[in-house]
């Protein structure tokens, strides 16, 4: 056997195995590498102080080296007996006796490298975690900006509609009034009569448009109390038809209305009587002179059908895409010249909503419009009262 003595001082560990896989010198190093003392390896094979060294890929390099004399490096991960980890870096080198085996305790290094690894990659899912937390703000920040874009919009036509649409007909209200005021005792009665009916269907107008103003702004704070019950379609739609009587005959319209027997509908009353009631007005309004306008209420499978079919100027499909969606600058004027503000339809698709419904168009341009409003039919159950919150 060789002089190794030589390498008993190094701080780096040494051993030298035989053929045989036994143990023939280990110095201190080694020794406290194995966590052992070199009386416990010397003459002792590895097999015999590492039970299983054998099925390693270290073992398996080792073999090559020693059958084809041939010079290696390896890092080897050990599991001590107490099963703690540790990391050696070995360079192995063939001698007479068998192979020489100098080794480098890297533990602490691997552990910093464990360390910085583990960093690095809770830095990189910190990092993944607060772009996509900049993304979700982005994306909020951007529908934040649409909403404030749209509530500005609705300000915008709020104001208008006030400023325009509202003080028009209040200052006609004001020039009929005065006209009655100052030359009433020179008014025949026909004339009076005529400064009547217009004085009323001014107010109407009026009541109209502010009733829509009142129903949208209370949307628009996203509070809305609904109030479902059950609905006599027949009732609701023998008032409508009072209602627009005066309205449809100035056009000389005919407004009929239909009800099938036992159509009770489940909903908040005033919401559908006001979605049924915007319906026959615009229909009133888009039909010629000597027009027909009907209301018609059906039940089916569960459901009431509310129809108000008329033979008017009729809607394109592009039209009514938009018509549920938007409110317009301007709405389109009727067939007498009447105007709007485009709001009406909108709070009835609102409605319907909020009342479980919906509402579906047909229209052929030139030829007729049907709208029709399907509700939940009313099933005997109880009333129920639902805090509803909405924004347009």
């Amino acid at each position: 056997m060789g002089n190794y003595e030589i390498f008993d001082g190094m701080i780096e560990g040494v051993q030298v195995i035989d053929h045989e896989w036994r143990y023939i010198y280990a110095n201190e190093a080694v020794a406290r590498h194995a966590k052992l003392s070199k009386n416990d390896l010397i003459g002792f094979t590895m097999m015999e102080k590492f039970p299983g060294i054998e099925k390693t890929p270290m073992f398996k390099l080792l073999e090559q080296c020693m059958q084809k004399k041939q010079a290696n490096e390896w890092v080897n991960e050990f599991d001590f007996p107490d099963s703690s980890k540790g990391y050696f870096e070995l360079k192995i080198r063939p001698v007479d006796d068998g192979l020489l085996v100098l080794s480098f305790d890297i533990s602490a290094q691997k552990q910093a490298e464990d360390i910085i690894r583990k960093s690095n990659e809770e830095l990189e899912e910190l990092v993944k975690i607060r772009t996509r937390e900049l993304l979700d703000q982005k994306i909020l920040i951007e529908a934040q900006t649409e909403y404030l874009k749209d509530l500005n919009n609705a300000k915008d036509k709020f104001f208008n509609i006030i400023a325009h649409d509202l003080r028009s007909p209040l200052h006609s209200l004001k020039g009929l009034s005065s006209i009655m005021v100052e030359g009433i005792k020179h008014m025949s009665e026909e004339d009076i009569k005529k400064l009547s009916q217009g004085l009323q269907t001014t107010v109407d107008n009026t009541i109209n448009l502010t009733d829509n103003l009142i129903e949208w702004a209370r949307i628009q704070v996203q509070e809305f109390e609904t109030r479902k019950e059950k609905l006599n379609l027949g009732q609701i739609l023998s008032n409508i038809w009072e209602l627009y009587r005066d309205q449809a005959d100035k056009k000389n319209i005919e407004l009929k209305y239909s009800v099938g027997k036992g159509t009770y509908a489940f909903g908040d009353k005033n919401q559908v009587t006001f979605i049924i009631r915007n319906l026959v007005n615009n229909a009133i309004k888009f039909t010629p002179k000597g027009g027909v306008v009907t209301m018609l209420a059906s039940s089916k499978k569960g459901n009431v059908d509310v129809q108000v079919i008329d033979n008017g100027i009729g809607l394109t499909q592009s039209e009514i895409e938009v018509l549920f969606t938007k409110m317009e600058k301007e709405s389109t004027p009727g067939t007498a010249g009447e105007k709007g503000t485009g709001m009406g339809l909108k709070l009835c698709f609102e409605f319907a909503k909020l009342n479980g419904g919906n509402i579906e168009i047909k229209s052929e341009p030139n030829r007729s419009t049907e709208f029709k409003l399907t509700l939940s039919e009313y099933q005997a159950r109880e009333k129920v009262k639902k805090r509803s919150k909405l924004a347009i």
